[in-house]
């Protein structure tokens, strides 16, 4: 297995934004909230998704 070469970060989220990936990672048996948005981010990474999709429109559940 390779090494992986973490970091720690702080992120910003939403109270519901969190709810959701600790959610995800209750569902899905993930260790913790912050694998939950590793696969999100490596999903986002892989060039074979739809990566246009992902980021060309702008989302914003919160935005009035």
């Amino acid at each position: 297995m390779a090494v992986k070469d973490k970091a720690m970060f702080t992120v910003e989220l939403d109270k519901h934004q969190m709810a959701f990936l600790e959610e995800m990672a209750k569902q899905y048996d993930l260790p913790d909230a912050s694998k939950a948005l590793r696969v999100l981010i490596t999903y986002a990474l892989d060039p074979e998704t739809e990566r246009d999709r992902i980021f060309e429109d702008i989302r914003c559940f919160d935005c009035e």
